[in-house]
């Protein structure tokens, strides 16, 4: 499916982000709980956590990549279950998401992103609302499509909006509407963003009357 070649990367990511801010996350928590453990052994429980879910996401990636998706989605599905309200669990939606686009399960993939997409707080929100962007886009579901687009989105996403924006609108047969988001997109993307895939759809976009 377009744009999943970017799963791998932002799988990293979010494997980054666990290991750079996941002790901030519970520090709110650890000052509550101090007369209950000691700051030492909740930093060490927390780590622990951490380095547990890292290797439980690496296990899952791994079946993904080896084409067992049906195991890869019953470990994802387990992984929420176990970390309920936690951003671990927005982790383990994104990838039972992806485990169900691979099975060809559209319908199925579509439910663990919108319960990331109603949580305006999650982490994740963003990159949630761009995949199940591309599910309804994928599936002709245009007015969606549009709707989830119409968000306001942190600049580190922008450029990503823009591009799918564009995809909108070439599907539409909006093509001078397609290339000004797709040109947007491009102004917007970082200096170390490959935006080769987005000029070659500028390329191949109908020539202007």
């Amino acid at each position: 499916m377009e744009n999943m070649d970017s799963e791998k990367e932002q799988l990293q990511q979010i494997k980054r982000w666990i290991q750079e801010n996941g002790m901030s996350l519970v520090l709110g928590v650890v000052l509550g709980l101090g007369g209950v453990y000691g700051w030492r052994g909740w930093q060490s429980h927390q780590v622990t956590v951490a380095e547990n879910i890292s290797v439980e996401i690496h296990v899952i990636e791994q079946l993904l990549s080896s084409g067992q998706y049906e195991q890869a989605a019953v470990q994802a599905e387990k992984l929420v279950k176990d970390n309920q309200g936690s951003l671990y669990a927005d982790m383990s939606r994104l990838l039972l998401a992806r485990a169900r686009v691979e099975q060809g399960q559209m319908d199925k993939a579509v439910e663990p992103l919108k319960e990331i997409v109603a949580d305006k707080q999650s982490t994740f929100n963003a990159i949630a609302t761009l995949r199940l962007a591309r599910l309804y886009l994928a599936q002709s579901k245009l007015d969606e499509v549009e709707q989830l687009l119409s968000v306001s989105v942190d600049s580190s996403y922008a450029y990503a909006f823009e591009e799918l924006r564009g995809d909108l609108e070439y599907e539409r047969g909006q093509y001078a509407a397609a290339r000004t988001a797709y040109m947007n997109s491009m102004t917007l993307a970082s200096q170390d963003t490959d935006t080769q895939f987005i000029q070659m759809k500028i390329d191949d976009l109908p020539a202007a009357e």
